[in-house]
């Protein structure tokens, strides 16, 4: 058997004996402006679990948007900065007249 199928059931495991055992625990909950009397002890671990893992993923996903609009804005700039290069390079180009093409040359 691969380790992480090993070690994912020894974690269901006991995951599975501490709600057993906390499950008839109860506890009050004093929000701001609430009061929960006699809550679950285990319910109250799970929704505060879930809360801080969405309040995690939120944040990744805030992180790397925030990421992603910077490297848009620097490849945006960079390409505009390449394009205006180019751009003076051929008036450069243009303005100059050809050279090695006879002209100003007298044939004897």
């Amino acid at each position: 058997m691969p380790w992480k199928f090993i070690i994912f059931i020894v974690i269901v495991i006991i995951m599975a004996v501490f709600i057993g055992l906390n499950f008839a625990s109860t506890a009050d909950l004093n929000f701001v402006f609430a009061q929960v009397e006699k809550a679950s002890v285990i319910l109250i671990i799970l929704v505060s679990f879930a809360a801080g893992a969405g309040a995690g993923v939120l944040a990744t996903l805030l992180s790397r948007s925030k990421k992603k609009r910077k490297e848009k804005i620097k490849s945006a700039k960079k390409q505009e900065l390449e394009q205006a290069e180019s751009d003076s390079e051929s008036e450069e180009e243009e303005s100059e007249p050809a050279k090695g093409k006879g002209r100003g040359r007298r044939r004897r």
